[in-house]
């Protein structure tokens, strides 16, 4: 490392980004402010990471791989970095050796030439291969360990053994990542001192600024010989995220002469010309209200906002404090997870199933695909044991089996690359086979578009920053009280004499409606309606929590209906059959069983992708599938049919 170079390894575009716009920064905002990176001399920009890789492709229609290499022209002085989670990349399941492998291989020859590995669960076993394929490419491999500063402490005589044996699998350098927020500046010192006592290689640090005290932890970790601290632009530090880089700069007195201007004029070129394009979703994610419920459960604000958009998914936001204690249970049940992505979401999705949907007599009687395969050790060692009556629960009718196994994940997968012969029409190359091999679903639809297979959606589309100005202005009037600004907006006619007003009564609450039929009044002609036709009781079915109705917003235009899903005909009367619904929102996967197949009670019936995770439904009851109302890849909410059993 340069004498010159500043020892700050940015996350920008990366951790701050996600937190600040929900990783929605286009590709194109981020190569306006590299070219002020590249002059202030850092360590390393960030270029992606596993919540930021999917987010590109699934979000913006990007290919990840080309936001490499757009940031890696736009810094031709600075070294791109990637962070990743050693076999999950930036899925959120284990995968093959050969993917890792291939990985890591687009990543480099895109542009990345410093890979940060970390293993959610610090085991040393699935930081291996990474680690030596980021060496045999020629980049830094830098491998991490996952620091737990909430919950149950890691001695620091532990953590420096680990770095130790960290050093001997070849890494070039050892990242203490404080994963939860609460390193405070005199343990920051102390165990960086401790682990640079103990290996050559250097020692760098990875804060999450949750307690607000990352600046002053910094500080500790230099005066205690820490080598690389990881910061951000001004802009993206706020809400707990990281630390801000010119803050740390001008107070450690660090920076080569010119090198804190540049910072400064790329967050002011964010602030005046980026930011406002992103305001609907900043109106939507201030971190401020979720700060002090951070600090008093100690829990990641970026976890928290997990827990935060996944209840308003399912309506049940006012279930927040509840989910967040039982966040704490269930890392601990799990093994004492570090809430890092990907084993987060799994933890707040798995909390929230077991306070939402459960019964009173078993938690966990709703598990994720994602909680079944970590129970059975797909993600490797965890920290802790498992408790044994929820392996039991977890683990019953489990395709692998309802023993946890010790195997080394990668063995227990097949290769995931088919080759040339094997790939889809769609692949064009190993970056194509890889995105579509991590994200089978977005990455068929990202190379369905890209290549005009399919047309791309208005939705999908980028907005100019005058569209987007004129959005935030008309969000920022309804949020005033001016309830007709969209109306203008769409050039809504004016009201007829014809108009009828009705009263409408939600939750107690009543709101005055005015229904105007398009083109004037329509003269009716009645006639006898035939008499109904009596009917069919339906066999009892599982009890669904209810959704809660929407109150409608006065004078908002109405939406147009959605198509009508086909109706799944009643079971059989007698109680000779019974129906699956869905338990929460989300899209169907897959079907396991198709009409005509046998089944027994508890066999698992449909897979449901909702609050991220897929959810593996059973059959509520024996007997042959019927009707299955849904096609894979449909959008059901709470109570729609799933599968008729007869």
């Amino acid at each position: 490392m340069s004498q010159s170079t500043i020892r700050i390894y940015d996350t920008s575009f990366t951790a701050g980004q996600e937190s600040l716009l929900s990783g929605l920064m286009r590709t194109s905002e981020m190569e306006r402010i590299a070219p002020f990176l590249n002059r202030a001399g850092l360590y390393a920009v960030e270029a992606t990471r596993g919540f930021s890789f999917k987010n590109t492709l699934a979000e913006l229609n990007e290919n990840p791989f080309g936001r490499i290499r757009a940031i890696k022209r736009a810094m031709s002085e600075t070294p791109v970095a990637m962070t990743l989670s050693a076999l999950h990349m930036a899925g959120r399941a284990a995968a093959p050796l050969d993917l890792v492998r291939a990985y890591l291989s687009s990543a480099f020859d895109a542009g990345v030439s410093i890979f940060r590995i970390f293993d959610p669960l610090n085991d040393l076993r699935n930081l291996t291969v990474p680690v030596e394929t980021a060496k045999g490419l020629g980049a830094t491999a830098v491998a991490a360990i996952l620091i737990p500063t909430s919950g149950k402490r890691t001695p620091f005589d532990a953590i420096a053994e680990t770095a130790k044996r960290i050093q001997e699998i070849g890494a070039d350098a050892v990242c203490l990542m404080d994963t939860e927020g609460f390193l405070c500046p005199d343990s920051a010192r102390k165990l960086v001192a401790r682990v640079t006592e103990t290996v050559s290689i250097p020692v760098h640090l990875s804060i999450v600024n949750t307690a607000m005290c990352g600046t002053a932890a910094a500080h500790a970790a230099f005066e205690a010989g820490a080598a690389v601290v990881e910061a951000a632009l001004s802009p993206f530090a706020d809400g707990g995220v990281t630390i801000p880089s010119e803050g740390l700069i001008n107070s450690l007195n660090m920076a080569r002469e010119g090198a804190l201007e540049p910072l400064c004029e790329g967050a002011a070129l964010f602030e005046e010309e980026i930011r406002p394009r992103h305001l609907s979703t900043l109106m939507k994610r201030s971190n401020l209200h979720l700060r002090s419920l951070a600090l008093k459960y100690r829990i990641p604000v970026t976890t928290l906002r997990v827990a935060v958009n996944q209840l308003a998914e399912i309506d049940k936001s006012d279930l927040l404090e509840r989910v967040v204690s039982e966040i704490l249970a269930v890392r601990n049940d799990l093994g004492d997870i570090a809430l890092k992505f990907p084993l987060d979401e799994m933890v707040v999705t798995q909390s929230i199933n077991n306070i939402v949907f459960d019964n009173v007599e078993a938690r966990y009687s709703i598990a994720t695909t994602a909680v079944k395969d970590h129970c059975y050790g797909m993600n490797g060692r965890t920290v802790s044991a498992i408790d044994e009556a929820i392996l039991k629960t977890v683990l019953e009718g489990y395709p692998r089996g309802e023993t946890p196994t010790t195997a080394f994940p990668p063995e227990l997968l097949p290769p995931a690359l088919k080759g040339e012969e094997g790939r889809s029409p769609l692949v064009n190359g190993l970056e194509d086979e890889v995105i579509m091999a991590l994200f089978p679903v977005e990455g068929k639809r990202h190379l369905e578009w890209q290549k005009g297979v399919k047309r791309i959606p208005e939705e999908a589309k980028f907005l100019s920053l005058e569209e987007a100005l004129e959005r935030a202005s008309i969000a920022e009037k309804i949020l005033d009280g001016d309830m007709d600004a969209l109306a203008r907006k769409n050039n809504a006619p004016d009201q007829s004499p014809y108009a009828r007003t009705f009263n409408v009564f939600v939750g107690g609450d009543h709101f005055e409606v005015a229904v105007d039929e398009v083109g004037g009044p329509t003269v009716l002609s009645h006639t006898p309606a035939a008499a109904p036709a009596a009917p069919v009781a339906p066999a009892p079915a599982p009890v669904q929590p209810p959704a809660p109705a929407a109150a409608p917003k006065p004078a908002a235009p109405a939406p147009k209906p959605a198509a009508p899903k086909p109706a799944a005909p009643a079971p059989a009367a007698g109680g000779a059959g019974a129906t699956l619904t869905a338990p929460m929102p989300g899209v169907v996967l897959r079907y396991e069983k198709q009409p005509g197949d046998k089944v027994e009670k508890g066999d698992v019936v449909v897979v449901l992708e909702a609050m991220k995770m897929e959810n593996v439904l059973s059959a509520p009851a024996s007997g042959t599938v019927g009707v299955l109302p849904c096609r894979e890849g449909d959008t059901v909410s709470t109570g729609d049919v799933l599968c008729v059993i007869e």
